[in-house]
């Protein structure tokens, strides 16, 4: 079935509500062929069909690039669904995949190996802000440039704006706030300006592109010798599993990164996994998580730990008032 074919199925005012949707001048006064003839115009161009293809993840552009190659599109059919993705270009269903010619030939004329690149570095740009928005919290976007900038080289500062102002309010963890990546649970529980303040004057800690792509795997954990020492422990004195072990210590580096994080209050993971704590244990359980607390990144700090950034303040103090030191 043809996309015009497809609309055609729908009723009038589905179709006037797409319609409305696109801004299709003069709407109200067309029959409901010449809305359909007005939204396959538009959905048809390749103009049109690139913003859909920014939506897809790197699995489905993987999907469709294979249904081409292998001539797969003639015999798949498009079906009504909603808008963007679900309009009825493609469908991504409970693994269900659907795809007609017409929008085949689209993909085939729209995914150039110029486009392409631009994707790659549109997903490189988003694990960045990714990264950083855990890291620091706030981060401007000038300073995002500057950093993506030093470490890739492959986009203009004119285009990263661009950019980002394309992609702010969609991500689910962060958002552009007051021109910044902004981690959103900061700006939902109104601690923008405070966390803003904390930083005030504090260097960034920057990790190499390589580690800033390690940084950015799901579940990913920075295993510091005391995060390591507190697993250990669980496991040969409290007998605690080492996948228990794994999970508590993981939640408890999480309870560090917290602003004005309380070590008390963090010990109610042990309660959380069910983890009886005797009176002998007690002080070496809080001494080790004082530990990862101290060796835990924060974006209080801009990224740096405790410790760290103790010793870049003295530095850049002595910097600045050299025969105070």
């Amino acid at each position: 079935m043809k996309v015009f074919d497809n609309i055609m199925s729908w009723t009038k005012e589905e179709i006037f509500e797409v319609a409305k949707m696109l801004n299709i001048k003069g709407r109200s006064k067309m029959n409901k062929s010449n809305m359909a003839k007005c939204l396959t115009d538009i959905l048809l161009t390749e103009e049109y069909f690139k913003t859909i293809l920014l939506s897809f993840n790197s699995e489905q552009i993987e999907i469709i690039t294979n249904w081409c190659k292998n001539d797969n599109i003639k015999r798949l059919d498009v079906f009504k669904v909603g808008i963007l993705l679900d309009l009825g270009y493609i469908a991504f269903y409970e693994e269900r995949f659907t795809l007609c010619e017409e929008v085949g030939k689209l993909f085939s004329a729209c995914y150039t190996e110029e486009f392409k690149s631009g994707l790659e570095v549109r997903s490189k740009v988003i694990t960045y802000c990714n990264v950083f928005a855990e890291l620091y919290g706030i981060i401007p976007l000038e300073k995002v440039f500057e950093i993506y900038d030093k470490q890739n080289h492959d986009i203009s500062e004119t285009d990263f704006m661009i950019l980002m102002n394309s992609i702010g309010d969609k991500m689910p963890n962060w958002e552009i706030y007051n021109n910044a990546v902004v981690d959103s649970y900061i700006v939902m529980e109104d601690g923008y300006d405070e966390l803003l303040d904390a930083q005030s004057n504090k260097p960034y800690y920057i990790p190499s592109r390589k580690r800033i792509m390690k940084m950015a795997n799901p579940g990913y954990i920075e295993e510091t010798n005391a995060y390591i020492a507190l697993k250990q422990y669980m496991i040969k004195q409290l007998g605690v599993d080492e996948v228990t072990a794994e999970n508590a210590s993981s939640d408890i580096e999480m309870e560090c990164k917290l602003f004005n994080a309380d070590i008390p209050d963090i010990l109610y993971v042990f309660d959380k996994y069910n983890i009886e704590l005797q009176d002998k244990d007690i002080k070496r359980i809080i001494t080790l998580v004082e530990a990862v607390d101290l060796n835990t990144r924060k974006a209080v700090h801009r990224g740096f730990t405790d410790l760290e950034i103790e010793e870049k303040v003295s530095e850049l103090q002595s910097d600045i008032f050299p025969f105070l030191f």
